[in-house]
């Protein structure tokens, strides 16, 4: 699978988990899809970017490490601002949007992959 094939399977995934207000830790994902956990910020990158694009929550903060509870990125200053956005994917009804497919996470990549870089 590709990278972007891979993000609309955990985009889903991620969705799934809103919607029963749960966190997949990157050992859940790997569990479920198969992915190797190491790899799981890859497919994280375009559902993060989609997600700014699109101005939907960071859903991407429902997948987190094992060992720090701590979601993937740096969009995060500090515990509180995690529970903001998480609570924020939680009330989000993902399943009333147009489904994304994977030439739309390739697309918005493309061209706004720059915004995954941390600002100063």
């Amino acid at each position: 699978m590709t990278m972007f094939q891979r993000a609309s399977q955990v985009f889903w995934l991620l969705a799934g988990a809103a919607k029963e207000r749960k966190t997949y830790t990157y050992y859940n994902i790997e569990g479920i899809t198969g992915m190797d956990r190491r790899g799981i910020g890859q497919p994280l990158g375009p559902i993060t970017v989609y997600c700014m694009v699109n101005e939907l929550p960071l859903l991407t903060v429902l997948a987190v490490n094992a060992k720090t509870g701590a979601p993937w990125g740096h969009y995060y200053d500090d515990i509180e601002d995690i529970n903001s956005y998480r609570e924020q994917v939680f009330k989000f009804n993902w399943f009333k949007i147009p489904p994304p497919q994977t030439d739309d996470f390739e697309a918005v990549y493309k061209s706004h992959s720059h915004l995954l870089e941390k600002q100063a």
